[in-house]
């Protein structure tokens, strides 16, 4: 018999959804911190002169980087969420992207948001992304951990010290023959990646407009 996709190794009992107590701030407004961080890094690089001239030799090898970390990005957020569908209330997941690291759709966020800087040409915006995520790495990932960590008393300390937290490490890899797939969950990726597949045209178009003569450039 095939083995399946995920093993449920917390309790037997149904556990909770993941919420988190008042005291992880970091967990509870991990957007907030993005969005404070990026902001006005990205309102600074769209304001000043472009670092990078179009059409360059360094523009295109920004751009291929750039492409392969937003198809890389997307690729693995919907990997992930194939298998962490419908199943972070009941179980740790551990096979597929979840058995290469613990947080693959936080490293596919990272990837997608550090594209946009490389679409951008500036370096501001790409170590503004660098810097969230270390933020990220510091507060936000280990509160997450300790909510699971508490849902799942069993099974997380053992699964924590098996696999990496967010940089990948493929001898840990482990794909099923076969897996359950939750729909709705693929359904609502898919809405989350009506927004975030514009992230390329959109970046593009405020390159282009950076380089017009009307627009304001401060610095």
């Amino acid at each position: 018999m095939p083995r399946r996709a995920t093993r449920p190794i917390s309790s037997p009992a149904r556990t909770p959804a993941l919420e988190s107590p008042p005291s992880d701030w970091g967990f509870r407004h991990r957007d907030l911190i993005a969005t404070v961080i990026l902001a006005p890094a990205t309102a600074a690089a769209l304001l000043s002169t472009p670092a990078v001239a179009r059409g360059s030799a360094l523009d295109v090898m920004l751009h291929l980087a750039a492409w392969v970390l937003f198809l890389g990005g997307a690729a693995l957020r919907f990997w992930a969420t194939v298998y962490i569908g419908g199943r972070k209330r009941d179980m740790i997941v551990t096979d597929g992207p979840y058995s290469l690291c613990r947080h693959p759709l936080y490293l596919a966020s990272f990837l997608l948001a550090l594209s946009a800087g490389l679409f951008l040409g500036s370096m501001l915006v790409s170590a503004a992304v660098i810097v969230a995520g270390a933020v990220y790495l510091v507060t936000t990932v280990p509160q997450e951990e300790a909510v699971l960590a508490r849902q799942h008393p069993r099974g997380w300390a053992d699964y924590a010290e098996r696999v990496p937290r967010v940089f990948p490490r493929s001898i840990t890899c482990r794909t099923p023959e076969r897996i359950t797939v939750d729909v709705q969950s693929l359904r609502d990726e898919a809405a989350r990646a009506g927004r975030w597949v514009l992230l390329p045209l959109l970046v593009e178009l405020a390159a282009y407009l950076r380089t017009q003569a009307w627009w304001p450039q401060l610095w």
